[in-house]
């Protein structure tokens, strides 16, 4: 299948509202279409290679320091972490042993939904942006997002996430990945995806790439996203209430309220500009 086919949940086409509606799902094989995007071929002697070289850096163990930022290094070819620090335990909630042992899937899968349609939209982009890039400048590139992760507690942290590529394949893909990942929710206002694609030149980092996925028109509270989300998945108010611990009453209400900030005629309208904004 080619990568557009694949993506069009992401980037639209002829059948993007089907497509679309079921990404918002998010359903396995979306996550594993995100992941599949920037995957590497395995090289086993390689992969040795760039983990020892990096976990005997010092640096490494300097980026532990703070409670507020995590790093893990990434095998891109089979989607596990080859190192996760002690202080993703103070970021998320999470163990070390929790994170390694889940992998790629484990932290996608806490990833804000919304958020994570957002980030395969950007990989498509930095994707591009990597395949023009010489030998040398993909050594030094960086490519930094923002998302919101879903702690153990359930809350949700805005994470700043800085990723290098430590070790190149043969056809030119990122194999071995460092993320530095560092709390910004204090910094953070808005629910826009900051992102930014960054290379080395003369001692200092030029851009690429660099952009915003905004949400700014965003109407709804995170509790009416929920009440529409249920409701394009053909739920009744009874059931949504269920589903929601809330009354019948107060689900109507969020209902009403809905239709009178996005001027809706009715909920099948409601949905589809939910759909079309990709609120849900």
């Amino acid at each position: 299948m080619e990568v557009v086919h694949q993506c069009q949940f992401l980037i639209g086409g002829k059948h993007s509202e089907k497509y679309y509606f079921k990404a918002m799902e998010l359903k396995p094989e979306h996550y594993e279409t995100i992941m599949n995007l920037t995957r590497s071929e395995e090289d086993e002697k390689m992969l040795e290679e760039a983990l020892h070289h990096y976990l005997d850096n010092p640096f490494i163990n300097k980026l532990q320091v703070f409670s507020n930022q995590a790093v893990r290094i990434v095998d891109n070819a089979r989607l596990r972490y080859l190192f996760v620090s002690e202080s993703i335990f103070e970021l998320s909630g999470y163990t070390k042993e929790e994170v390694m042992q889940g992998g790629l899937w484990f932290t996608y899968r806490r990833v804000h939904p919304i958020d994570m349609v957002k980030f395969g939209r950007v990989v498509l982009k930095v994707k591009n942006a990597w395949s023009d890039l010489s030998p040398e400048e993909k050594k030094t590139a960086r490519f930094s997002f923002d998302a919101r992760f879903k702690c153990k507690d359930g809350n949700y942290k805005q994470i700043l996430q800085n990723c290098h590529a430590l070790s190149i394949s043969k056809t030119g893909k990122p194999y071995v990945l460092l993320f530095s990942s560092t709390d910004v929710t204090p910094y953070k206002k808005t629910e826009a995806m900051n992102f930014s694609f960054e290379v080395m030149q003369k001692g200092n980092f030029v851009k690429v790439l660099e952009g915003s996925l905004h949400s700014e028109n965003m109407p709804l509270s995170p509790r009416e996203l929920e009440v529409l989300r249920l409701t394009s998945q053909g739920h009744a108010e009874k059931v949504i209430g269920d589903l929601l611990f809330l009354s019948i009453q107060t689900v109507k209400t969020h209902r009403r309220n809905m239709l009178q900030k996005t001027q809706a005629k009715n909920s099948v309208e409601l949905v589809r500009m939910g759909i079309a904004n990709g609120w849900i």
